[in-house]
């Protein structure tokens, strides 16, 4: 009965990430999957696999809320408090130290999206990823989250005045990182690439050229594109990149529209990916009026 709770869960599982994926309404499945894994947790409680996956089932399910315009704090606390539980069964489950570090971090971002001071939120993030490295040193995903956590701290930092420049020169080393022992997978390319455009924009705001993190940058979105036609968050990484690419060309007295035009493939092309995208269609409208505008009246 147990292995077949599991499996139930972790068939549920999957189908509500195919489903947010595709930009359709994954909560019913995800209830599912809850309930699949609690049912198997009054089987064998002492399971710390187990408590890890049904923290996966509610870390998921916060993300399509945010996504949805409604708050996903709870499902949040209810995996890292999962999580959490994995860890006092197994203190050397690196997946659920990595886990627990992704949920902290993904909860300071809402937090500082709120106007909050996140610091806390992803030192603790950090401490968790830190652990799980460790523990595990060749495990892809734990470069990969902390990477993402010192991106997002970077970006908190500078919000408030300070200089993120170390950070996101820290985040791109652990991205690297992880490329190295996984180079097929797109996100940490695209991820790499966040890095290196937002390094480049704290150098173009100082007067430094930034044309060599810029170049860095689309060198990593083209390459998660390759390994990833359909992976929607790098094709939009590279739009935003030829729009600031279009602004530099403007400022320089040469023509943007070249670096518009592939800005607005970009984006159609992610839209088609995804139709649930739906926070990219006035990008799209602004990058088309840009056009319009450089072109003149016809």
């Amino acid at each position: 009965q147990f292995a077949a709770e599991l499996y139930l869960g972790n068939a549920r599982l999957n189908e509500g990430l195919y489903r947010m994926l595709h930009g359709e309404d994954a909560a019913s499945v995800y209830a599912s999957a809850l309930e699949a894994f609690d049912r198997a947790l009054k089987l064998e409680p002492a399971e710390p696999l187990t408590h890890v996956r049904r923290g996966t089932v509610q870390l998921n399910w916060a993300w399509q809320q945010d996504q949805r315009g409604a708050s996903g704090d709870e499902r949040r606390a209810g995996a890292i408090a999962d999580f959490t539980r994995a860890l006092e069964l197994d203190p050397g489950l690196a997946e659920a130290w990595i886990d627990r570090g992704m949920t902290l971090a993904a909860q300071a971002l809402q937090d500082a999206g709120r106007g909050r001071d996140a610091a806390t939120g992803y030192a603790a993030a950090l401490a968790d990823l830190d652990h799980a490295i460790g523990l595990a040193p060749a495990h892809a995903n734990a470069w990969l989250r902390r990477g993402e956590a010192r991106v997002n701290l970077g970006i908190h930092r500078h919000g408030r005045g300070d200089d993120p420049s170390g950070l996101f020169a820290q985040a791109i080393e652990d991205f690297g990182k992880a490329i190295e022992l996984n180079p097929a997978d797109a996100t940490a390319w695209t991820y790499r690439g966040n890095g290196r455009k937002n390094l480049g924009s704290i150098r173009w705001a100082r007067g430094v050229d930034p044309v060599p993190w810029f170049t860095g940058a689309r060198a990593d979105y083209d390459e998660a594109v390759k390994i990833d036609p359909t992976a929607v968050d790098a094709l939009a990484a590279r739009a935003g990149l030829s729009e600031q690419w279009a602004i530099g060309a403007r400022n320089a007295g040469a023509d943007p529209r070249p670096h518009l035009e592939a800005a607005l493939r970009d984006l159609e092309a992610a839209v088609k990916q995804n139709p649930g995208r739906t926070d990219l269609r006035p990008w799209i409208a602004r990058i088309r009026a840009a056009l319009a505008e450089e072109r003149g009246p016809t």
